[in-house]
């Protein structure tokens, strides 16, 4: 279900970009700022104004910086780390038991 847009969604998007601005170069805002639109676009109105700007701010650029992070990586890499984890998680469970 898409959620609406309302007054309060934008006035919360408008502060996470008056927040960005002050704190990122133009360039990474090329990207940021058009993230945090789509990034916050399905988030209920209430459930962000219940956060803090900062927090918000964080939570789009930890992502932000996780793609650009696995854009990065050869992809047999990154699927070879999900491999590992996994086998690991098993012989953790098998240890447990």
């Amino acid at each position: 279900m898409h959620a609406m847009p309302s007054d309060a969604r934008t006035g919360v998007i408008q502060h996470i970009h008056e927040y960005a601005l002050e704190r990122m170069a133009p360039e990474q805002l090329r990207l940021f700022l058009p993230l945090v639109e789509r990034y916050y676009d399905r988030v209920a109105a209430e459930d962000l104004v219940a956060r803090a700007v900062p927090d918000l701010f964080g939570a789009a650029l930890a992502h932000l910086r996780l793609a650009r992070h696995r854009a990065a990586e050869p992809k047999i890499a990154s699927r070879l780390k999900a491999v590992y984890f996994f086998q690991g998680l098993v012989e953790m469970a098998k240890h447990a038991s």
